[in-house]
């Protein structure tokens, strides 16, 4: 946009010096007026004496270069009209005392233009005063339509006052090296390259003048005094370049840039530059003094840049928009706070235009600086930092031309409570930005209330961030702030926090989690319940036993208190078998109504129906089959004893026969 705003300027510039003079607003051919046109003058040799050019010789045609040689005095009086061919030069190596009467007046004034109906720039080649002239004046005179209007060569110092140069192609005015003339209260206008060109070592008094639509309206590579000039329409009002001048008490207005410091360190003060379409004051490779200066309705008010960081410490009254410069730049800070700034660039007093061309908050090797409770906007950047670090909390930054924030050159800074878009964050090689939200954690158990010391981590990249946390009574934890998104020059990282929580005998479901900071997140975790099923872990049966007494109980025991209802009802043995229950904690005793049958099949069974206190079921259920012992019948009883009765029978018998036969 710059640069076409300064072609734009070359443009017009261009087109203004290859105006007609029918279309030039200005009263070069006002010599004539009424009078009658007079033969005048021709002029082709050099002036060798003392001599005056009068109003009955005029116009005076210079048809080639001529030379006032030294101690040769040219004197011209007011209304007097000199044309000069294309390509010829006025020298002056003695006196040239040119003295109109009134600037207001054209026929009062004296001419010097080129000899063409049609003039523009180059038609001839200007006034030279040489190292030897002395005592010069120019006073009410006006200089057209030359290569270079008034050349002060070196050593020189002629007296330029009430004076109109204009339509030159390189220069109005060019001061040589050593030169130290007198330019008070001329009106410079139209010259191509420069109004005033104050070359090397020049030391001229640039004093009350008017200069427009120039390209460069004053050049000075010197010790200039450029003091209470009205600049206006150019692309640089004002370029310092190697250069100690005294830059004072000057208007520049509406030019693209208004005063320009170039690797040199002038005293620049109590100027105004106001409406320029670029910046306001601009430094380059500058350690200027710079006080009571304001800058009003510029683009942008201000540049410092780091390398004139020093201005910022020798400057002092200056205003931008009516706001303290010194207040939007900072240089060294170091564990300090900026808290409060409300800054619109001036907007709030009717200004427009942006303040700087770094930030409102311009920050210069400053060190752990807080920027707290700011509101920014309308401005090139929010906060352009170099080589500092610093962070952003409670602020709010709106309509930056740039950047809500600007890290170059090693500076990093960290914003919390949602201050700073992170999309709108720029950052140079080596610099970072670190956003941070905040999330909180909240637990419950499974009827939903707060479940309180549960513990809680927050992890970054398997880091540790935050750990050891307890939730409080109505299971919070405080408000813990992790990295929500990082921003460097490889671009824009969006963390995730990983968040895991204990408590004893509760269980919760997706933990640990994986959570996407923003500003603010809450994270809820409810415990599940139990949800582990209940398991029998032992029985008094043994599956397939032959020989269970006929009067025996059936005992289970499960791993955690179980709903008995439904444990009862799960309950099953075969045969329409009755009986009742008994509870002793874990462990549950069948006791049957009364004796199984001898020597019969039975199947206990418990089904999976069977469920804890929480309503989980039996993980297996219990199948066993049993076989009771066999009955104990009467006959076997009698036959044991007649068996015996037998026996002794037989006994006896035997005893009794062998009784007998011995007698």
């Amino acid at each position: 946009m710059n640069f076409i705003r300064i072609m734009a300027i070359l443009l017009v510039l261009f087109m203004v010096v290859q105006l007609p003079p029918s279309q030039i607003p200005t009263d070069v051919d006002m010599d004539d007026g009424t009078r009658a046109i007079e033969p005048g003058t021709i002029i082709t040799d050099d002036i060798t004496s003392s001599v005056t050019w009068d109003i009955g010789g005029s116009p005076y045609n210079v048809k080639n270069s001529i030379v006032i040689k030294v101690d040769a005095n040219l004197t011209i009086d007011t209304g007097v009209v000199m044309k000069f061919s294309k390509g010829a030069k006025l020298y002056v190596a003695g006196t040239l005392d040119a003295r109109g009467k009134d600037p207001l007046n054209p026929f009062n004034k004296i001419w010097f233009k080129p000899d063409s109906a049609n003039p523009a720039a180059q038609d001839w080649e200007g006034i030279v005063f040489m190292e030897t002239s002395k005592d010069c004046v120019l006073d009410t005179v006006h200089v057209s339509f030359a290569s270079g209007g008034v050349n002060c060569s070196e050593g020189t110092s002629p007296v330029i006052t009430n004076s109109i140069i204009a339509y030159s192609h390189f220069f109005a005015i060019y001061c040589g090296a050593n030169s130290t003339p007198l330019i008070q209260n001329c009106d410079v206008n139209n010259s191509l390259f420069a109004g005033i060109l104050c070359d090397n070592k020049s030391m001229p008094i640039i004093l009350d003048n008017h200069i427009n639509t120039c390209w460069h309206g004053i050049i000075a590579y010197s010790g200039a005094q450029i003091r209470n000039n009205f600049i206006e329409l150019c692309a640089v009002g004002i370029l310092a370049w190697n250069s100690s001048s005294i830059i004072a008490d000057n208007t520049v207005s509406h030019c693209h840039d208004g005063i320009f410091i170039f690797f040199c360190s002038p005293l620049i003060e109590d100027n105004l530059i106001r409406s320029c379409a670029g910046n306001g004051t601009r430094f380059i490779g500058s350690n200027s003094t710079f006080t009571n200066n304001r800058m009003e309705f510029n683009d942008v008010g201000v540049d410092i840049p780091y390398d004139s960081k020093n201005v910022v410490l020798n400057m002092s009254g200056n205003s931008v928009n009516g706001i303290p410069a010194k207040d939007l730049y900072y240089i060294g800070l170091k564990d300090s706070t900026i808290e409060g700034v409300q800054l619109s660039s001036g907007q709030e007093s009717n200004f427009t235009g942006l303040l700087t061309n770094q930030g409102s908050i311009t920050l210069y090797d400053c060190h752990d600086v807080i920027i707290d409770n700011c509101n920014i906007s309308y401005n090139m950047n929010g906060v352009y930092a170099v080589n500092s670090t610093f962070d952003v909390y409670n602020s709010k930054f709106y309509s930056s031309r740039h950047g809500d924030l600007n890290l170059a050159e090693s500076s990093n800074a960290r914003s919390y409570n949602g201050s700073v878009n992170e999309t709108r964050v720029m950052t140079g090689d080596d610099c970072y930005f670190v956003s941070y939200g905040s999330i909180q954690v909240q637990v419950k158990n499974y009827t939903l209330q707060p479940v309180q010391s549960a513990t809680v981590e927050v992890r970054e990249l398997s880091t540790i961030q935050n750990n050891n946390i307890t939730t409080d009574a109505l299971g919070f934890t405080e408000t813990l702030l992790v990295k929500k998104i990082r921003v460097s020059s490889t671009g824009l990282f969006h963390y995730t926090m990983e968040v895991e929580v204990w408590s004893p005998n509760m269980t919760f479901d997706d933990n640990p989690r994986s959570v996407e900071i923003d500003d603010d997140v809450l994270v809820v975790f409810t415990d599940l319940g139990d949800i582990i099923p209940p398991e029998i872990v032992s029985t008094n049966m043994v599956h397939g036993d032959m020989d269970v007494a006929i009067n025996s109980t059936i005992q289970i025991s499960f791993s955690e208190p179980m709903n008995r209802t439904s444990v009862e009802e799960a309950f099953t043995i075969s045969n329409n078998v009755t009986g009742t229950f008994q509870w002793t904690d874990n462990d549950l005793t069948f006791i049957p109504s009364s004796s199984y049958d001898y020597l019969t099949y039975y199947v206990v069974t418990m089904s999976t129906e069977a469920m804890d206190l929480q309503g989980n079921q039996l993980k297996d259920g219990l199948v066993v089959s049993f076989t009771t012992e066999p009955a104990r019948s009467s006959l076997g009883e009698s036959g044991s004893t007649l068996g015996i009765i037998i026996v002794l029978v037989v006994v006896v018998g035997i005893v009794t026969l062998l009784y007998m036969k011995r007698k």
